[in-house]
């Protein structure tokens, strides 16, 4: 699997504008058939900065990511919203296949 985190600070007079391509760049990439999850969401100290979490079947899948029509495009319409060079973190994780569930919390019960 291959999972890549994104971190991408936007102008703040932009973010209502950003929040449209942004969603729109989830559906597309969740559609992509090597796509085994793609999600963005705000940090909590700043929330002009987004995070991009996404996860790629493999390096096929993910060099395929790279080669739809929409990668291109929201790379370039992103130039005119980020207020500085985002930050990425790329790993190559082939013993992992997507989410497992984490054994340390279990929902209580309701009394």
């Amino acid at each position: 699997m291959i999972l890549i985190t994104l971190r991408l600070p936007v102008h703040p007079e932009r973010v209502e504008e950003w929040l449209r391509i942004a969603d729109q760049y989830a559906r597309d990439v969740n559609d992509e058939p090597g796509c085994v999850f793609f999600e963005w969401s705000r940090s909590l100290s700043d929330p002009t900065t987004f995070i991009a979490n996404e996860g790629f079947l493999d390096q096929t899948a993910a060099e395929a990511h790279m080669k739809t029509p929409h990668v291109p495009a929201l790379m370039e319409a992103a130039r005119d919203f980020v207020r500085e060079v985002p930050s990425i973190i790329y790993v190559d994780a082939p013993e992992s296949n997507g989410y497992v569930a984490m054994a340390e919390i279990e929902p209580r019960q309701a009394s």
